[in-house]
């Protein structure tokens, strides 16, 4: 996956989720969080609210066009759920690393 990551990932699941949008030439690389003991890597890209996300779960790639739709998706897939102050949490220190 990071292989793909730093060639042509972006390129190729952006279409899925976004249209008509224009990549920077120089994208900074993914980044790693973890939810419920599931790691997420995420690329914030030039549009509010809006992230390119995956995980792997079961041997299942997951794609997400936003953090907190990943949350969803990783919260359903497990039967875990999370309180609402653990999302703002992990929200604001996800936005630290985008500032």
């Amino acid at each position: 996956m990071k292989d793909w990551e730093s060639k042509t990932l972006v390129s190729d699941i952006l279409p899925l989720f976004l249209s008509n949008n224009k990549l920077p030439k120089n994208l900074p690389p993914f980044k790693s969080y973890l939810f419920i003991g599931q790691p997420v890597r995420y690329l914030n890209i030039s549009l509010p609210f809006a992230s390119l996300n995956y995980a792997i779960y079961n041997d299942f790639l997951v794609f997400t066009a936003s953090s907190a739709g990943m949350f969803v998706v990783l919260q359903d897939l497990t039967g875990q759920t999370v309180s609402f102050d653990y999302i703002k949490s992990l929200e604001a220190s996800i936005n630290k690393f985008i500032k």
